[in-house]
């Protein structure tokens, strides 16, 4: 039987071989709260770019000085950080993400 020739990399996919669930377990609980929080996917709708990369600084520098966990939330400050990156690539990726010069 023939299969069909695929190239990933020619393709130019993701290599998501690389994507470990033990690496972001802790950023899904916190895209949970959100979603708790805020609504299911509401962060789709967009932010000003400025915005998640503050927050994500906040975050990681509250790590950086001795608190790992966010008190108001239970879960690590830099699962937080996670998700302002990844929502800063996904909404680019849609064409949500609201550029300050813009």
């Amino acid at each position: 039987m023939a299969t069909a020739k695929k190239n990933d990399k020619l393709d130019n996919k993701a290599p998501l071989e690389f994507l470990r669930l033990d690496g972001v377990q802790e950023m899904c609980r916190v895209f949970e709260y959100g979603a708790k929080k805020y609504g299911k996917n509401n962060y789709l709708l967009g932010h000003q770019d400025s915005q998640l990369t503050a927050a994500a600084l906040r975050h990681i520098l509250a790590y950086q000085s001795g608190e790992h966990v966010d008190p108001e939330t239970g879960y690590p400050h830099l699962a937080h950080a996670q998700c302002c990156l990844a929502m800063f690539f996904t909404q680019r990726a849609l064409g949500t993400l609201r550029l300050e010069n813009d």
